[in-house]
């Protein structure tokens, strides 16, 4: 059956991906045939790719869901291929009202198409959803195409240089074409008096081309420019988990900084301290830091109320909750285990409770 969790629906049975509104860079496409998710399993994987979700442990099940409810939350995913490589895509909050009139008019589109796919999964049409997915792919075409024809102007505008790169990179085939758009917005760099948001989609750039470490500086940039943002900060993050013992200095900082300036007043994002929080827990988690863990899971609790679109509520709660739950049961604390997990299923039927059940280390 479809796992079906927000923007990410994960065929259970071949893990073929369809990615709602999340561009896959080329380089990570057809990997072995899976693209297995960082730190779903600990152990449990096997090089580096999942060989049956029905064999892993719960706790390890848990692991691999929570990676990709975080990728919902933050819009980042990580994926690496047979010989080990590591590969990132990331899902564009895209500015509306920016660009010429053409532009708008696509950006207005492509939010209508993704409020028309997050109804159809909310009510289980399938059918339905994979419908508006084939629209939107048709709508990012016609973006990649105005692009192609941008970046043959003689003067083109760089806020549509800017937007139509992001459409791109979520589209099919457009990696190339966003790189080229990037690479010549990145000769306006000096013109700017505020490069933040151009050092962030450059860093992504970085990333295509491997360039990790620059990809780093070009975030710290951006971040230094942008204290008030938060997505700069959720991608440095998740570049910094594939170490975490060498990084987690680095990473509390980052956080403590985002705590301290981070402004969701200041610009329309789908991202918070939430996804922010529910992302490091799950990092913690995935290293079998069950306290660091189960910390950050408790911060992302108590911002719950803060965040209504893709996910029910209620799902999230029970979630951050089941991680908790797994966190103490890993310690040998059943007790406080038991009664956090009796509380999350004690309304609960059908396959919402069976999806609970198989996620339990307790079970």
């Amino acid at each position: 059956s479809l796992i079906v969790l927000g923007g990410t629906i994960v065929a259970s049975s071949d893990y073929t991906y369809l990615t709602f509104g999340i561009g896959a860079p080329q380089a990570a496409l057809g990997v072995g045939g899976v693209a297995a998710w960082i730190g779903g399993g600990g152990q449990d994987l096997v090089g580096g790719v999942i060989a049956n979700f029905a064999m892993l442990s719960a706790a390890a099940k848990f692991g691999v869901i929570a990676n990709i409810s975080a990728t919902m939350m933050d819009g980042v995913a990580m994926f690496k291929n047979d010989t080990g490589e590591i590969y990132y895509t990331v899902r564009f909050t895209l500015p509306i009202n920016l660009g010429s009139k053409k532009v708008r008019a696509l950006v207005d589109e492509l939010y209508e198409i993704d409020d028309n796919i997050e109804q159809s999964i909310s009510k289980g049409d399938n059918a339905a959803a994979e419908k508006y997915v084939k629209i939107k792919n048709g709508i990012i075409k016609s973006g990649q195409n105005l692009l192609s024809e941008t970046l043959e102007s003689k003067y083109p505008l760089p806020e549509d240089l800017l937007v139509l790169s992001m459409i791109s990179y979520s589209g099919e085939d457009g990696v190339d074409l966003f790189k080229k758009a990037v690479n010549q917005l990145s000769n306006l760099k000096s013109n700017l008096d505020d490069s933040g948001f151009l050092d962030y989609i450059m860093a992504i750039n970085f990333l295509l081309e491997g360039k990790n470490e620059i990809a780093l500086q070009s975030l710290e940039a951006s971040i230094k420019q942008n204290p008030y943002a938060i997505e700069p900060v959720m991608l440095y993050i998740n570049i910094l988990s594939n170490s975490l013992h060498d990084n987690e200095d680095k990473i509390l900082n980052k956080i403590k900084f985002t705590e301290e300036n981070y402004d969701e007043n200041k610009y329309y994002s789908k991202y918070s301290l939430l996804s922010l929080y529910f992302r490091v827990g799950t990092i913690y988690y995935n290293e079998n830091h069950n306290y660091r863990a189960r910390e950050f899971y408790e911060k992302a609790y108590d911002k719950v109320g803060f965040i209504n679109w893709l996910l029910g509520r209620d799902s999230i709660k029970n979630e951050i909750q089941l991680g908790i739950a797994n966190t103490y049961y890993r310690e040998g604390n059943t007790d406080d285990a038991d009664k956090i997990y009796h509380g999350i299923t004690k309304d609960l039927s059908g396959d919402t409770l069976k999806s609970i059940q198989e996620q339990y280390a307790g079970r």
